[in-house]
């Protein structure tokens, strides 16, 4: 089965840059100001290397990098394009692994991984994290988890598969050491890493019974002599990052953004939101207006009560049902960090799903074919039938995913979308006038300015940039040039 694993990773490597290379014109969008072109710390390696010790070394590292080799907006994309695409071959040989410790033999097992892996690859919801990017920090977090996970599985001595003794006996010591560099390099580069362990212990924890040959203490063994360096390394690292000033002053002022009975409330909207991200895949939005509840509703308490369920019922089903278990866990391990008691500012925002996309894609595939296994039709049928499903959702996945990178080819098509998306958020209206004024259309940057001050004059913003560019004084002389 060498060969159908390297011709599917070669497969998703032609894909994702077939999709996404005709982005790479598009310009610097919002934030990518802010901490890509703006920030003198990572205009050059010599500039990182003085601002350190600093946050997401690593990210602002590969920020540097970029300016170093005086790419431009095409070379940085260009990184963000090859992050998704080895990211798209990684989560490929992970779940080939997850496939057949949950008793696909090889040929299905790398077709329920190849189908699984191009829906992460090509999902309209991933560009936040590609295209747009700033969002780099999700990707390359992404990667430095999933090669770390492959890294550990190694260690632990679990084959393609599944698990013996030969296997345990023959696994590569350094393979440890590699999962717990490569999980300090991941929480040097976004915190939301911090999850990293708690993802492991959903795949053991999710271990069907019929794989465990020895005996439970003997690989129980081998998981804690592959994990503890990683452990060890992994919160070494935490420690001597959160000793960093401004990490705690990113703790202090996450926690002054709400109150923990407020964010409570918040989730109530934001997860059932990020649910319905990876079914509508027409409505990826860069600013949702996600509604605030102030108070507990029934509607509101209902979403609790459900979402509160079907995490317990995961926790309840892992021995019974692990492959279902380990599919709706893994969507909520990754969405701790930005969903669980720490407020953020923005309550959502697409790239949050960069990883936690991975579960409910692969277990949709592995349902599918299971399903299509019971109908009991000829081999060449089966194949046949998945082949044209999968190709059908490919090309919607992929048509939807052009339509977005389309919209951040200017920063004006990009507020006019999120404007069209979220009308009544001021932060968008205001962004967008901005664009306008950027690109010397004053009449209506001022009608968006004037319009964001309505909808929240309590935002002062809006109304300074109206009052600057009515005086003329909203730019400097070369900042745009009007004719």
């Amino acid at each position: 089965m060498r060969a159908g694993r390297i011709a599917a990773a070669v497969a998703l490597l032609a894909v994702v840059c077939t999709l996404y290379v005709p982005a790479l014109d598009a310009s610097y969008q919002f934030d990518d100001y802010r901490v890509i072109v703006r920030d003198a710390r990572v205009q050059s390696l010599v500039a990182w290397g003085a601002s350190m010790p600093g946050m997401r070394p690593v990210l602002k590292l590969s920020y540097a990098l970029g300016h170093e080799l005086g790419s431009g907006v095409r070379g940085f994309r260009a990184l963000n394009i090859a992050i998704h695409a080895l990211n798209a071959v990684l989560v490929l040989l992970l779940l080939e692994r997850l496939s057949r410790r949950h008793g696909l033999d090889a040929r299905p097992a790398i077709g329920v991984a190849f189908a699984s892996a191009l829906v992460f690859a090509l999902h309209p919801v991933q560009t936040e994290a590609v295209t747009y990017i700033t969002g780099r920090s999700s990707s390359l977090m992404a990667l430095a988890c999933l090669a770390s996970m492959l890294a550990w599985l190694r260690a632990t001595g679990e084959s393609m598969a599944g698990r013996d003794g030969r296997s345990r006996a023959t696994a590569s010591c350094g393979a440890r050491w590699w999962a717990a560099l490569l999980a300090a390099l991941a929480l040097a580069t976004k915190e939301s890493a911090l999850v990293l362990p708690l993802a492991l212990a959903l795949w053991a924890a999710t271990e069907p019974a019929g794989n465990m040959t020895g005996s439970a203490p003997s690989v129980r063994s081998s998981w804690m002599r592959a994990s503890w360096p990683l452990l060890t390394v992994f919160a070494v690292t935490g420690l001597l990052l959160l000793s960093l000033a401004p990490y705690r002053e990113l703790v202090a002022d996450s926690l002054a953004h709400r109150s923990l009975r407020d964010n409570i409330l918040v989730q109530s909207q934001a997860i059932p939101y990020l649910v319905g991200q990876m079914v509508h895949i027409g409505r990826m939005n860069a600013d949702p207006d996600l509604t605030i509840p102030q108070a507990l509703s029934p509607e509101s308490g209902l979403r609790l009560v459900l979402l509160a369920g079907v995490i317990v019922g995961g926790f309840a089903m892992h021995r019974r049902h692990p492959a279902l278990a380990f599919g709706v866990l893994w969507f909520f391990v990754w969405l701790l960090p930005t969903h669980s008691l720490l407020p953020r500012e923005d309550p959502v925002n697409d790239r949050q799903l960069y990883l936690a996309l991975v579960g409910p894609a692969w277990l949709v595939m592995f349902t599918a074919w299971q399903g299509l296994q019971r109908l009991r039709l000829p081999a060449h049928l089966s194949t046949a039938a998945a082949t044209v499903a999968l190709a059908v959702v490919a090309m919607t996945l992929a048509m939807a995913t052009l339509g977005r990178n389309r919209v951040y080819a200017t920063e004006i098509s990009y507020w006019e979308d999120a404007a069209l998306r979220s009308p009544r958020k001021a932060r968008v209206l205001n962004n967008l006038g901005y664009a306008y004024a950027l690109s010397c259309r004053d009449a209506e940057a001022i009608g968006m300015f004037a319009r964001a001050a309505e909808l929240d004059p309590a935002d002062f913003r809006s109304r300074v940039n109206l009052r600057l560019l009515q005086e003329g004084a909203l730019f400097g002389e070369d900042e745009r040039h009007c004719r």
